[in-house]
């Protein structure tokens, strides 16, 4: 049997600690370089795919702040709709969902694990259908916020810090949210 190199973290504390865990990356032995003709200078498409993601890495921050520019504004519309009493429905909350869910799936790869988190609560309380129309609006706006907090700090010396201590107030209200509508 083939060594295994999975690697297991914990990470934060609390209601929020989760373990992050790192299969073997095994991609390179079953990929081999490729010779698109003969005479033709070799292909390894391992190493071409990851000189590809360095030219995106400059891009990621700009996807990002676009991603919490449509989030902002899906909140204000969301907020300004229901400001007069308008119930909550499914199609209302969607476009918040759909944002927030984009961000979860991207922010890790942006190198914004916490706003990853982040999000991922807000698509909790976004998508539970019975809660949806109890859900404090505060509470959608912290998520909001947080995840753009997180974002723009994240260079700064206490930006993980700060990025710890949001997620770690944004699971408890939403674990003590969720634990009464359940």
């Amino acid at each position: 049997m083939a060594k295994q190199d999975t690697k297991t973290e914990l990470i934060g504390k609390g209601v929020s600690q989760y373990q992050l865990i790192t299969p073997p990356n095994n991609l390179k032995n079953k990929v081999r370089p490729l010779r698109a003709r003969p005479g033709q200078p070799i292909i390894d498409p391992v190493a071409a795919a990851e000189r590809e993601m360095q030219k995106l890495a400059p891009q990621f921050s700009l996807w990002m702040e676009d991603d919490i520019n449509r989030l902002k504004k899906a909140w204000v519309e969301f907020e300004t709709k229901h400001s007069s009493d308008e119930p909550v429905t499914a199609d209302s909350i969607d476009t918040l969902f759909r944002i927030s869910h984009d961000i979860k799936g991207q922010a890790g790869t942006y190198g914004l694990p916490y706003a990853a988190t982040v999000a991922s609560s807000l698509c909790l309380i976004t998508e539970n259908e019975g809660a949806l129309s109890r859900v404090p609006f505060s509470l959608i706006e912290q998520h909001v916020n947080a995840i753009s907090a997180i974002f723009r700090e994240a260079d700064k010396p206490h930006g993980k810090k700060l990025a710890f201590a949001l997620t770690e107030e944004l699971s408890k209200a939403v674990h003590s949210f969720l634990s009464k509508e359940l």
